[in-house]
């Protein structure tokens, strides 16, 4: 896998964590991840260009020296670290950017500047005894060695079983292949007054590769064998030691070349990216999700069954009261003739009266008995949706589900309250608007029908019908006379009464008819919001179901999502 590569694996993780995490993984590790992830992006965009070299070793193995013997002069003393014995001090030329900002508070400052040719190329750390007594030198050393691209372990004959040394190796992070280790003073064991001198270094090369595999998993170690000392110095001695240093450095400096470098860094981000991911996959758990998901698909069909609604009908109690409410503002705003609002009045006593105040809680009211079944199904849906996802994967809080069902269930018992209320005030405007007058105008001409027939009684047809033949103003204001004396009379006050009682009958008939009409009309409107509130609630429903089945299908998409990463990352 080259960098390119990489780079486009972790804008697919970073992209998967955005899209499918929230379902997969809890929110504060899923931020978590999101900033390592961005890190190691950030880190795989940059270019290559140097080679930063972390030189590792206990006391007295001769780190100075060694790096000097690099430089091909002193550019290294014991005195560059003192007084900061806890931070690394770094060695880099004087044209070459050093960079590191981000462990830049455990580096000495300022750095060890040089202008040796010989590693112009090479930023060179050299980095705390990690053996001192001083703990936060190992500490130190821990957080240094993964932003390095090379680490050269130095050990010497005296220090190689020094047990720290392998533990502190097998906890370093990056790649194996940039690990290179090397045996300082090994002119110590090749010294004449030693029998059999290689020997004894044979010997101690095959123990230090053997602790490297059993104790710090190494299984191939790249060794060298020399003596920084002699070569610094330029002191003629063993050819052997001589030849091992001249390998050691032209495979560091091998490494100089930017194809090199940028081979180095990209297997060190690799290893790293794929420990990330190892551990982000622990954490997501994507066979156990995948076999949850197989469940609960297998499931859906048994989970499925809706509670039965009971077939009843439009108006139960709290749909007639709801009814009697949007009734009684009606007949308070009825504009009929006297007669027939007294009757209508007189037809309502011993029923409360509501005002329009009182017309929204009564609807709520009624939107709780309507939306009763409707709302165990909606609160059934959301539940299955915490058991199945939000329990199964622990991945977003159930009140999420819940608050966005009860918000769509108060936002459509507002949208019917609405279209109720705007329904009342339209009505309440045709009871007294244009059409009202010709509404009083029949009940007007109904209610003088008895009174030509009283006339008659009164008057006498014989008397009208002469004066229908040859009408004149005094025989009509004969027979206005004849009138006036008749309803004094006996039979007059006796008419007058009839009339009364049948004007009493007509006023309560046209009343009784106006209450059926103003009935209708209240059970029309309360039929049609309560219709469209069922109806909304079936799509409220419906809408968490889609919910449901979309959050199922992300759980999917994203296990197969992860899947695909992790196979574009493996060795």
């Amino acid at each position: 896998m080259n960098r390119a590569a990489l780079v486009d694996s972790l804008e697919d993780v970073l992209e998967f964590l955005h899209i499918h995490g929230e379902l997969l993984l809890p929110s504060p590790g899923r931020d978590a991840y999101v900033q390592k992830i961005q890190a190691l992006l950030d880190k795989a965009r940059q270019p290559g260009e140097l080679l930063y070299v972390a030189i590792v070793g206990g006391t007295g193995v001769g780190k100075s020296t060694l790096i000097n013997a690099l430089a091909g002069q002193e550019i290294s003393s014991p005195s560059d670290r003192r007084p900061f014995t806890d931070r690394a001090v770094v060695y880099h030329h004087r044209e070459t950017p050093r960079g590191l900002e981000a462990i830049s508070h455990l580096i000495r400052d300022p750095d060890a500047l040089h202008e040796s040719d010989a590693v112009k190329d090479l930023v060179l750390l050299d980095l705390p005894d990690f053996d001192s007594r001083e703990e936060n030198n190992r500490k130190t050393v821990l957080r240094i060695l993964p932003k390095m691209d090379c680490i050269i372990w130095v050990t010497s004959p005296e220090k190689y079983a020094d047990a720290v040394f392998y533990e502190l190796v097998q906890q370093t992070s990056i790649h194996r292949d940039n690990f290179t280790f090397v045996l300082n003073k090994a002119d110590e064991l090749l010294r004449n007054g030693n029998s059999e001198p290689k020997g004894k270094l044979k010997a101690l090369l095959g123990d230090l590769a053997f602790r490297l595999k059993d104790e710090a998993g190494i299984d191939q170690p790249r060794i060298f064998t020399i003596s920084a000392s002699n070569e610094y110095q330029g002191a003629s001695g063993e050819p052997l030691l001589s030849r091992e240093f001249q390998r050691f450095r032209d495979f560091l400096m091998k490494r100089r070349d930017a194809k090199e470098i940028s081979s180095v860094k990209t297997v060190n981000l690799i290893e790293e990216t794929r420990q990330l991911i190892t551990g982000l996959g622990a954490k997501i758990q994507p066979d156990e999700k995948a076999a949850l998901l197989k469940q609960i698909q297998e499931s859906r069909g048994r989970s499925q069954e809706e509670p039965e609604i009971v077939s009843r009908t439009w108006l139960t109690e709290q749909e007639k009261a709801l009814s009697d409410t949007i009734y009684s503002i009606f007949v308070n705003q009825d504009a009929s003739v006297w007669p027939v609002a007294l009757a209508l009045r007189l037809l309502n006593l011993g029923q409360p009266s509501h005002s329009a105040d009182q017309l929204e809680s009564a609807f709520q009211r009624t939107a709780a008995a309507i939306g009763k079944e409707k709302r165990l199904i909606l609160e059934t849906a959301a539940a299955r949706i915490d058991a199945e996802l939000l329990l199964d994967f622990r991945s977003v809080g159930r009140s999420q589900v819940l608050e966005k069902s009860q918000s769509l269930v108060n936002q459509t018992v507002q949208e019917a309250f609405d279209r109720v209320l705007r329904g009342v005030e339209s009505r309440k405007k045709s009871l007294s608007g244009p059409l009202s007058r010709w509404r009083r105008l029949c009940q007007r001409l109904i209610l003088c029908l008895p009174v030509p027939f009283l006339i008659m009684k009164l008057i006498g047809y014989a008397r009208i019908e002469a004066w229908m033949d040859q009408p004149s103003i005094a025989a009509a204001l004969k027979l206005i006379l004849s009138l006036l004396i008749a309803l004094f009379s006996s039979d007059g006050l006796a008419a007058l009464v009839t009339l009364l009682i049948f004007e009493l009958f007509l006023a309560l008939y046209l009343a009784g008819r106006r209450r059926k009409k103003l009935q209708k009309s209240a059970r029309n409107l309360v039929r049609s919001a309560v219709g469209s509130l069922a109806e909304r609630l079936d799509s409220v429903i419906g809408e968490v179901e889609a919910e449901r089945q979309h959050r199922l299908e992300l759980v999917q998409a994203g296990i197969g999502r992860w899947k695909f990463i992790t196979e574009r990352l493996k060795p």
